[in-house]
């Protein structure tokens, strides 16, 4: 199999459980949290992903194409987010967007300085 093909594999089947996650976590969590279920979809996904670049710095490897484009690409829906943050109107909206951004930023940062390696 050519290294493409697999690559394609690894992201396609890495998207399809971070896709279901994410799914599972916007079903579970509806009730309770509603939209900003996806701020700390996209909060946990940032700080992963910060953890992942740390270890893996080459976006090429085979652990950032499972995981990162794969899984976590899946799992973080800024399109999701971006709906919802239309639907709450502008001043919620609003505030829900800039949390989310600063949020997800913190924790990619936060992720990175974690998951260094010693």
């Amino acid at each position: 199999m050519g290294t493409v093909l697999r690559d394609l594999i690894s992201v396609a089947v890495g998207g399809a459980l971070g896709a279901s996650l994410r799914f599972a976590a916007g079903v579970g969590l509806a009730g309770w949290a509603g939209p900003w279920v996806i701020v700390g979809v996209n909060v946990i996904g940032s700080g992963l992903m910060g953890c992942l670049v740390a270890r893996y710095p080459d976006p090429a490897s085979a652990p950032r194409l499972l995981l990162g484009a794969g899984v976590l690409g899946g799992f973080t829906t800024f399109s999701a987010f971006s709906a919802d943050a239309v639907a709450l109107g502008p001043r919620a909206g609003s505030a829900y967007v800039l949390a989310s951004v600063a949020l997800a930023l913190a924790a990619f940062h936060l992720g990175r300085l974690l998951g260094s390696p010693a």
